[in-house]
This record gives structure tokens, sequence and C-alpha cells, in this order.
């Protein structure tokens, strides 16, 4: 499959993901950039989908590095390389400061 296909298909199936999990969080806290995120990540940080990486808790500097590595092509997975090069170093920032605020726990509760 052509990357320009890869990027449409994957772009929508997050945009679908992000409507259906916006609609189970409380998104007034959520950084605007950082909406892009919830659709396998989760607004609260805890996974929508299994294989994705859960957020909530993680450090920002670990979490900034690694976004800052799909950004420079150092690491590299279609979906996340893609959102990464559209980030700038602020919202990258503010991205990985939201997650690292959260408590993995409260999803628990």
């Amino acid at each position: 499959m052509n990357r320009p296909k890869l990027y449409l298909i994957s772009t929508s199936l997050v945009l679908v993901l992000i409507t259906s999990a916006c609609s189970r969080v409380g998104t007034e806290d959520i950084p605007a950039r950082a909406m892009t995120c919830v659709g396998c990540h989760g607004g609260n940080g805890m996974v929508v989908a299994p294989a994705m990486p859960r957020l909530a808790g993680q450090s920002a500097i670990y979490l900034s590095k690694q976004l800052r590595a799909y950004k420079d092509g150092s690491r590299k997975d279609p979906i996340m390389s893609a959102l990464a090069e559209a980030l700038s170093n602020e919202e990258i920032d503010s991205i990985t400061a939201y997650y690292e605020s959260l408590d993995p726990c409260e999803a628990f509760e």
C-alpha cells in the first residue's frame, strides 16, 4: 500500500476513534493538540486500543523524547510519525506535561 493511501486510512481511523473516545471523557482539560492522542491513548491516558501504551503518569521527559524521535524519523511508526511531524516543540511539551499530570489509578476508581 502506498504511503499517502496508508496515511489517509490511518488518519480516518484515528478521527473515528477520537470521536467515540471524546464522548466518554471530559475534554475541557486536554490540550488542543492532544486531542489527536485521545483516539488511541484515551483522554485520561488509559488506552482505548489494547496494543497502545498507557500515557497517564508517564514521565514528560520520556514522552517528549519518544515524540521527538517520531518527529525526526529516528523512531518509525506510520501513524505516530505522521502525527508527530505536525507538532511543534511547544505542543509536544504541552501534550507530554498533560499526560504526566494524570494519575493512572484514577481511571480505576
